[in-house]
Parts: structure tokens; C-alpha cells; sequence
């Protein structure tokens, strides 16, 4: 199964509608099965992964593009002080971190930057198994490849909710955004950036060494290695209250001659944020990476907001009614395959409980 990124913008479930009849799942076990196969705990390990999801994540705000202000009449400084007159930029003192070090009460320059073409990737890891569905559905397993997402999560107010509820997000995005900051002078992705030393790691640089946005996703299903940790991370203020933690980092390709535990087949998937998207793609997009969506300046009348809220609308209908009442509990037939065969998907989980990490 392959997947085509849009570049344009750029510059499945069982449950009940009631509380109490929703799948009972033991996260704890679940969690610590995960961590026991991978045996991370206590150090994190360098090993080889695959970039198999595409998710974007549309067009994010971002804050402020800040570096310290520059003195005398340097090419920089100079434009520094244009920008600022011209009121498009202003100096502010804060304690600034740059280069390694705190500077404290420093003059920042600071200016506003337009949002950008957001996403992220899933990477998996297929020499970690592990077997999340049977969790979610009693008799059913489906082993699959250990998946984790770049960019991390982090915890904001979900602007749909009416009672400040929060909403777990994809912390850190990567951008499609080219510039010229190169010894070329040409366009092409940041040279410093992370999704740059991907697409170098898997052999997409030109011969000029850069490295162009319309090549991202032919990351997808090219080894290269990662450090990452899965553990049970104690609570600053209680250690004996712990998180289910995941980490993840990009460090390199795979070094010459290095062995590659092979990638099951139908693992690679994406979605667009405006083109219509494959139903069962959509289904292996985390809720962190969904939530992220509704941040976007385009969600709103975007595609892949329908699809999602269809999808809501669709698991709600398939839910009995709270006047149903079977003569004796029967136990719900198992979805049944229309005979192809899908890419393997996350857990089913519940729509409405956008707080899962799956």
C-alpha cells in the first residue's frame, strides 16, 4: 500500500453509549507489555525503525520566530532594526536560551511568523511485537510492530469542549516549509532541520545535497535509526504515581552493513488534510494526531474534519439504543471482513474519549 502527500498549502470501534458499558481496559497491563518488549525502562536504546504514517496536520499556528539582537551594522543587525521600525518585529527582555547557554534579560528580537504546513510521522519498530487489541476485544489478537509518533504530546484546551476539558497533542510538528538559508541560495527544506536529515538518511538530497518537500513521504518505509524509551515515568511530586511515557528521536541512517529486521507488509499509510483519504488509513491516525488538527487555521470546512466527524457520527449510530433491552445479554458477533484485506489498524477505541493515547 503506498501514499501520496498533498503539498499544496505549504510556503472502527465496539462500545455502548453509556459510561459504564464501555470496554473495561486494563491500561496498566497493557502499558507494561509494551514496556516489557521493548525493555526500556530504566535506558533508552538506539535501534532501527520505519517511517510508515503520514499525518497531516494542516496549517499550525506557530509562535514567534526569535533570536538575539544583534549590535553594530552587520547585514543582520541592520535588518533587524529595519523590521522592527517598519513594525513588523519589536524587542523584547526575557531569559533567552541560544547556542548552549541561559542569557538572562536578554534583548530578543522577535517576530510574528505566519502558520506553516504542519505534520508528523508514526515509526515503526517490527523487532518489537506487541498485541494491543487483545485488550480492547476479548478473543481477538492482531501482534503488530511496536509504533510510536515524533514530535511528542503535550496536554491544551480542546477548543471544541464546553467545559474546558484538555486534549493531548502532538507537541512538537514538523514543517513543509522551504527556504533559501543554504550555500545554493536555492529553495529546498531548512538544511538544520529534522525531516531534512530524514529525507538525507534515506537518500532523497540532490546533488547539491538538498533535500526538496515534494520527496517527503518517501521516507516512508526506509530504515534508519531512532532513539527512543518507552517507560513508566514517576510523578515529579509522587513516585509512586506513574506515567506511561514514549520518547522518540531521529540520530541517523543505518550504518553499512547493519542487519534490518524486515517490515510486515501494509504497514505504510498517511492522510491528507484536503484530498479524500482511505477509511482505513484514517482509522490508524492516534487521537493525539486528531486533536492537533482541530489547532489548524484550515479545520474548519477542511476534508479530513468531515471525514473525522462522520466517523463520530457513524460509531454513535452503530451503538445500541438505551430502549433496546434484549430479552438476555447476548454477546456482540465480532465486525465481519468484506473479504479484503486492510492494513492493520490501532485498537478499536471510543470516538467520543479522545483522551486514549492510542
Amino acid at each position: 500500500m503506498t501514499f501520496k502527500v498533498d503539498t499544496s498549502g505549504a510556503g472502527q470501534s465496539s462500545g455502548s453509549n453509556t459510561q459504564s458499558d464501555k470496554p473495561r481496559v486494563d491500561y496498566d497491563a497493557m502499558n507494561l507489555e509494551v514496556i516489557n518488549a521493548v525493555g526500556t525502562q530504566n535506558k533508552a536504546k538506539t535501534v532501527i525503525g520505519y517511517p510508515t504514517g503520514y499525518v497531516d496536520l494542516g496549517m499550525q499556528p506557530r509562535e514567534n520566530y526569535e533570536e538575539l539582537m544583534q549590535e553594530g551594522n552587520t547585514p543582520k543587525a541592520v535588518k533587524q532594526r529595519e523590521d522592527i521600525a517598519a513594525g513588523l518585529a519589536e524587542e523584547v527582555v526575557k531569559d533567552y536560551y541560544d547556542n548552549g547557554s541561559w542569557h538572562k534579560q536578554a534583548t530578543v528580537f522577535s517576530k510574528p511568523r505566519k502558520p506553516a504546513k504542519a505534520f508528523t510521522f508514526a515509526v515503526d519498530f517490527p523487532q518489537y511485537t506487541v498485541d494491543k487489541v487483545k485488550y480492547f476485544e476479548e478473543g481477538k489478537s492482531e501482534p503488530l510492530p511496536l509504533r510510536l509518533y515524533m514530535g511528542g504530546e503535550w496536554s491544551v484546551l480542546d477548543p471544541e469542549s464546553e467545559d474546558n476539558k484538555k486534549m493531548r497533542i502532538v507537541q512538537n510538528h514538523m514543517y513543509m516549509a522551504e527556504n533559501t538559508n543554504n550555500p545554493h541560495n536555492e529553495w529546498a527544506l531548512p538544511t538544520t532541520s529534522t525531516i531534512h536529515k530524514m529525507s538525507v538518511a534515506a537518500n532523497l538530497e540532490n546533488a547539491k545535497g538538498l533535500c526538496s518537500k515534494d520527496r517527503i513521504t518517501e521516507i516512508l518505509g526506509k530504515p534508519m535509526m531512532f532513539n527512543i524509551q518507552v517507560w513508566n515515568k514517576p510523578a515529579k511530586n509522587d513516585a509512586t504515581k506513574l506515567y506511561y511515557t514514549e520518547k522518540i528521536k531521529f540520530m541517523s541512517e543505518v550504518p553499512e552493513g547493519m542487519p534490518c529486521v524486515e517490515l510486515p507488509e501494509g504497514m505504510i499509510h498517511g492522510v491528507n488534510f484536503n484530498q479524500v483519504n482511505d477509511p482505513d488509513m484514517l482509522k490508524q491516525i492516534r487521537f493525539h494526531a486528531k486533536n492537533t488538527m482541530k489547532l489548524a487555521t484550515d479545520y474548519s470546512g477542511s476534508v479530513i474534519k468531515q471525514e473525522i466527524d462522520q466517523a463520530k457520527e457513524d460509531f454513535k449510530n452503530s451503538l445500541p439504543k438505551q430502549d433496546d433491552k434484549p430479552a438476555a445479554p447476548q454477546q456482540q458477533p465480532a465486525p465481519q471482513s468484506n473479504g479484503s484485506k486492510s492494513a492493520p489498524s490501532e485498537p478499536p477505541v471510543d470516538f467520543d474519549d479522545d483522551q486514549l493515547t492510542f
